[in-house]
């Protein structure tokens, strides 16, 4: 209430300030008081001409906002995902946002007349910031969000629900409140130069012609308002429709990295690889094999290399090369074998076509250091966006022994940390696929719960492999590993 009367008071201190005005001037033609103008907005309601006039602007400069808001998106995202549309269309662009709108009316005029001049007009005003906040939107996307997304294979609907469109949201609506009052005044401004029949820039226009001021400011206090009721008639529709909740789809599509790790008749093996920053060694594992069902522990402090060994995996991080058993190079000598390395990695993949197949194959379920859980979406939903047929009539039943009573119906943001954390691990557990990748499970647990959910994971794990990473043997212990490999300090 309090800040209604303070903007009504603001409203009124303007009006007070331009009736002072108007009487200091005296004079009409230069300045109308605010009593005349209302007295002109009320002569106009009467007329069927007033009617006619505003929708006729109205649809012309709603039809031109929506193709460019719908068009600027599209086009948007497709640019973001595709960058040689963004390379072709960034002289388009550039042109929109810089060309003087009275250039683009006078083409338009030579080219369609003047009687819907002011749609496309109103279209190029709006088409480039909703392009350009499309792809600002998308690339401020969540990165651990969208990395799990790719690795555990999410359909492509969940994706865009769930890990897109909360990253779009803010851009769009931004993009509304801007829009909106630009395309009322290009729109309006082509009207006054084209002139069509039934519309509100040629009222505008007529009052210019017999210097009637009163109506001039009549029809702009009348354009004001329109353009602030679309604005927050559009709003409330777009963030709608942007907040809509729509239930996930069950199960999960193909993953879209190529994990670091080949499969055949006796199970997996992961390639020997290293990474190196700024000529340091982080992390370098030999060659490790994993029969099906085998469960194997990296154990390490924080900084000795685990998360990188487990993005190069996953096929979020490019190792260097390979390596040869456990023999170490330094100095230049190791920077040229990686060099040759690298080489006849890439010949590798380019003549072992098969076993790239089954690479893309693999599916990874992991659970990443952070939660990476959706959080306007319950604890259940979470777990059935990536959920494995075998285990999808289970998931309340699961969560239930791992959570407390009813919190799998509660939406991920109101969860505790412990609680977040249980879910993302049962996530994984349950996300099928042949390999079970859990890094540092057991963050914000205490003891107990750590020996349920490991307990949980060696339930379900089935003939998967177990990746597990940790800060030490006593809870890598937890999943009775069959290999422990211990990270030297970093």
């Amino acid at each position: 209430m309090k800040k209604i009367l303070s903007r009504a008071a603001v409203v009124v201190f303007w009006l007070l300030v331009w009736q002072a005005a108007a009487m200091w001037v005296d004079n009409r033609i230069l300045l109308a008081g605010p009593a005349d103008v209302c007295a002109r907005i009320l002569k106009e309601l009467g007329r069927v001409e007033f009617y006619a006039s505003a929708a006729g602007s109205l649809m012309r400069i709603i039809a031109g906002f929506l193709l460019g808001m719908i068009l600027g998106a599209a086009v948007g995202a497709c640019a973001f995902f595709w960058h040689m549309t963004e390379r072709l269309l960034e002289p388009v662009v550039a042109a929109m946002k810089s060309v003087p709108v009275a250039a683009f009316v006078i083409l338009v005029l030579i080219w369609s007349g003047s009687e819907n001049l002011a749609v496309p007009i109103s279209f190029l005003v709006v088409f480039p910031y909703f392009y350009t906040q499309t792809m600002t939107g998308l690339a401020e996307t969540d990165a651990a969000q969208l990395a799990f997304a790719r690795v555990c294979g999410m359909r492509k609907r969940n994706r865009l629900l769930y890990v897109y469109r909360p990253a779009l949201a803010p851009y769009l609506l931004g993009a509304v409140r801007v829009t909106i009052g630009m395309s009322f005044k290009s729109g309006i401004a082509a009207e006054v130069i084209g002139i069509p029949e039934f519309a509100i820039g040629t009222r505008l226009y007529m009052s210019k012609i017999y210097l009637d001021t009163a109506g001039v400011l009549a029809w702009t206090v009348v354009i004001v308002l329109l353009s602030f009721l679309c604005e927050k008639i559009m709003f409330f529709l777009l963030r709608g429709l942007l907040e809509m909740h729509i239930p996930p789809l069950t199960g999960h599509g193909k993953s879209s990295v190529r994990a670091n790790i080949r499969q055949d008749m006796q199970g997996f093996t992961i390639p020997a690889m290293s990474k190196t920053y700024q000529e340091k060694c982080v992390v370098s594992l030999p060659e490790i094999t994993c029969g099906p069902g085998e469960r194997l522990a990296i154990v390490g402090d924080s900084g000795s290399g685990k998360t990188t060994w487990l993005k190069m995996l996953m096929g979020l991080t490019d190792p260097d090369g390979m390596i040869k058993g456990n023999k170490k190079g330094d100095g230049t000598a190791e920077k040229a074998e990686r060099n040759a390395v690298m080489k006849s990695v890439m010949q590798r993949k380019r003549s072992e076509g098969e076993s790239l197949r089954q690479q893309e194959m693999i599916r990874i379920s992991p659970a990443f250091q952070e939660d990476c859980l959706f959080l306007s979406e319950t604890a259940e939903n979470n777990v059935r966006m990536v959920c494995a047929k075998e285990f999808e009539g289970q998931i309340r039943e699961c969560l239930e022994t791992l959570l407390p009573a009813g919190a799998f119906a509660q939406p991920a943001a109101e969860l505790s940390g412990g609680m977040r954390r249980r879910t993302a691990v049962a996530r994984a557990a349950l996300a099928g696929g042949g390999l079970i990748v859990l890094d540092e499970p057991f963050g914000g647990l205490d003891s107990e719960n750590r020996k349920r959910l490991a307990a949980f994971v060696l339930e379900h794990q089935g003939n998967r492999v177990l990746i597990v990473t940790a800060h030490d043997e006593a809870e890598a212990a937890l999943f009775l590993p069959d290999q422990t490999i211990r990270l030297p300090v970093a």
